[in-house]
C-alpha cells in the first residue's frame, strides 16, 4: 500500500527554502565578523557617547540630516550641553549658486551650487577634540526657463543631497579623528 506523504517537489521546496532561511540568518554574522558594516552607521569612541549639537536647528535641513545621522550609531543626543560629553560645534552651513554657462540671449543655462559646512568638536570643558574643519560640496545643473517648476524642485532635492553627503563626510572625519587621538593615548 502506497503512504500518502509530501511529494518529491514540496520536500526539495522546503528544504531549499530552509537552506535560504538558514543562510540569511549567517549572512549577517559573516559580514560583521569580518568588519563590514552598513554605510552611515557608526561606532564612535566613548568620548562621544553623549553628544549636544549647537548651531543647527533641530528642525533645519541640517538638523533633521544630524539626527537622523546619529540615529544608527552608539551616540545619544542630549537636549542640553550639561548632560553632554562633547558638544558638535556648526560654526556655519551656508549655500552658493554661481552661474557656469549662459544661452545665446544671455540668460543663464547652468549653475554650480556648492555647500560649506564648517564644524568643530569639544568636551564639556572646552578642550578641543577635533579641530576646526570644513566640508565642501559642489553640484552643477542645468537651468530650464522653460520648466521653472522642476528647476527648482532639482535645486532642492541637490542641497539636501549635498547636506547628506556633508555630514556623513563630517561623521567619517570626526570618528578617524577620534579613533586616532584614541590610539595616541593608549598605552603600549
Amino acid at each position: 500500500m502506497r503512504q500518502r506523504g509530501i511529494s518529491t517537489p514540496y520536500k526539495m521546496m522546503t528544504r531549499g527554502f530552509m537552506f535560504f532561511l538558514m543562510l540569511m540568518t549567517c549572512y549577517p554574522l559573516l559580514l560583521s565578523g569580518c568588519g563590514w558594516h552598513l554605510r552611515g552607521s557608526y561606532d564612535f569612541p566613548v568620548t562621544m557617547d553623549k553628544l549636544y549639537i549647537e548651531g543647527a536647528a533641530r528642525y533645519s535641513d541640517l538638523g533633521v540630516v544630524l539626527h537622523n545621522a546619529f540615529q544608527g550609531s552608539n551616540t545619544r543626543l542630549t537636549g542640553s550641553p550639561s548632560q553632554a560629553k562633547a558638544i558638535l560645534h556648526v560654526i556655519s552651513d551656508k549655500t552658493e549658486q554661481r552661474i557656469l554657462a549662459t544661452d545665446g540671449s544671455g540668460r543663464a543655462s547652468e549653475y554650480e551650487i556648492s555647500y560649506f559646512l564648517s564644524y568643530t568638536l569639544v568636551d564639556v570643558k572646552g578642550a578641543v577634540l577635533v579641530r576646526e574643519q570644513e566640508v565642501k560640496t559642489k553640484r552643477e545643473y542645468k537651468f530650464d526657463p522653460t520648466n521653472v517648476l522642476a528647476s527648482g524642485g532639482e535645486v532642492d532635492r541637490l542641497k539636501k543631497d549635498m547636506i547628506n553627503i556633508s555630514v556623513q563626510q563630517m561623521l567619517r572625519r570626526i570618528n578617524a579623528s577620534l579613533r586616532i587621538k584614541a590610539e595616541n593615548v593608549a598605552p603600549n
